[in-house]
């Protein structure tokens, strides 16, 4: 969706790769696009182009010094992946200066004191704070929450918040929104 949107605004074609997109050379044979082929073909595009690629794919073996804009359209659970998806545009050859966007929903409104993106966006900087060492000695012994009970801790934070603050929960009106760069 997030492809057809963007095709249709700017007005050319953009390239998606994901888990679907094969990696074979042989079947770029047969018309159908391949990894290798799309990313050939974003290589030779002079001046502005997109390319939208899904974090665990973008975090395997690529190299594309031709981008110099990364947006994490939708934050994963693990810093590290998000991280790593970041990293293939700052490689070897990379001539242009790397600008790294995080769009995270805010309420603009005041109904919500904070969205579900500004507390995944919380609880991300916390385990990369962790990961880095910026916490407390101590704080690297203490176990840490499993994956899937991440999701929940988020989920409770936002229940919680909303009974604090007796309004009501999030909904798709909600406006304004910020970046974290």
């Amino acid at each position: 969706m997030l492809a057809r949107v963007l095709s249709d605004e700017l007005g050319k074609p953009v390239r998606v790769i994901n888990g679907d997109t094969p990696r074979a050379i042989t079947l770029r044979r047969a018309g159908i696009e391949t990894r290798n082929g799309i990313l050939a073909n974003f290589r030779k595009v002079t001046g502005f182009d997109v390319l939208i690629l899904s974090p665990f794919v973008a975090g395997v073996g690529l190299t594309i010094v031709e981008a110099n804009h990364v947006i994490h359209y939708g934050r994963w659970w693990n810093p590290a992946v998000v991280a790593q998806a970041t990293d293939r545009v700052y490689r070897l050859g990379q001539t242009k200066e790397v600008h790294v966007y995080l769009p995270i929903l805010e309420d603009g409104t005041g109904q919500v004191s904070l969205t579900f993106d500004q507390l995944l966006d919380s609880l991300m900087e916390g385990k990369k704070g962790l990961a880095e060492g910026a916490l407390h000695k101590d704080d690297f012994l203490t176990p840490q929450v499993k994956e899937d009970e991440a999701g929940l801790q988020v989920f409770r934070s936002l229940e919680k918040r909303n009974e604090e603050d007796k309004r009501q929960p999030a909904s798709p009106g909600l406006k304004g929104t910020y970046i974290s760069i």
